[in-house]
């Protein structure tokens, strides 16, 4: 089972989105593929989840879902366009999952 919450996280205030972005989204623009796109955001202090259909971000310190890729303004669909699908890991709910290895 995962390490973090199970439901998707509300849609942040205007200046968390704001904060999130300025540092999330050169990350997800930059990356080459998946596994270039996890080993960055593990570099960062992130993962790369998923959860009921929606990429989530999650802060590895605390296992937090910051955002989804959409309230980022960046959502699974244009990383699927760009990478192909994502080789997912399904928790044992079926509704979660991790980018495998």
């Amino acid at each position: 089972m995962s390490q973090f919450e199970s439901h998707l996280p509300i849609q942040p205030d205007s200046e968390t989105v704001s904060l999130l972005r300025s540092f999330l989204c050169p990350i997800l623009e930059q990356a080459k593929d998946w596994h270039h796109l996890r080993g960055t955001l593990t570099q960062r202090g992130y993962s790369l989840a998923f959860q009921e259909g929606h990429m989530v971000i999650v802060e590895s310190d605390t296992n937090r879902v910051m955002c989804t890729g959409q309230h980022i303004g960046t959502p699974l669909r244009s990383l699927v366009e760009r990478f192909g699908r994502p080789c997912v890991a399904v928790h044992r709910g079926g509704t979660s999952g991790e980018l495998s290895a």
